[in-house]
């Protein structure tokens, strides 16, 4: 990690899938750990044992970041939340209970600037500018 500049760290992790996630100074995401069920971003269920960016987040620029057991929230400049990977409780608010392999956007947070997140086992919280908090899953 040597050089990657990184500005900000999470971690997740259940009983059996662990992942890392780093913002750099850039802004960009990098991801690492196990991608069983898509928490990598990076459009498959891949293993990486090295960081590597998020190709769907390119060209955006990523502010911060939030890992739950085994899916990840992603803020960028403009205060969208971006989420992807295990969707079985709906923690990823993006209005299904599937896995996403890739960054969506949580459009139920639309009109709101989000700058803080936070992420449970099953379950995700934003906070935004205004002070007001929102959460889902379970």
């Amino acid at each position: 990690l040597e050089g990657c500049g990184a500005v900000q760290v999470a971690c997740g992790g259940g009983a059996e899938e662990h992942h890392t996630c780093f913002v750099t100074a850039e802004g960009g995401l990098l991801t690492c750990g196990s991608g069983a069920s898509g928490q990598l971003g990076q459009e498959a269920t891949m293993n990486l044992p090295l960081p590597v960016p998020v190709a769907g987040l390119m060209g955006t620029r990523v502010v911060g970041v939030a890992c739950g057991s085994a899916h990840t929230l992603a803020i960028t400049s403009e205060g969208m939340v971006m989420s992807f990977g295990w969707g079985h409780f709906g923690q990823l608010g993006i209005g299904t209970t599937a896995n996403a392999l890739s960054p969506q956007p949580v459009a139920s947070l639309q009109g709101h600037k989000v700058v803080r997140v936070a992420c449970g086992s099953a379950h995700s919280v934003a906070c935004t500018d205004e002070g007001k908090v929102f959460s889902w899953g379970w």
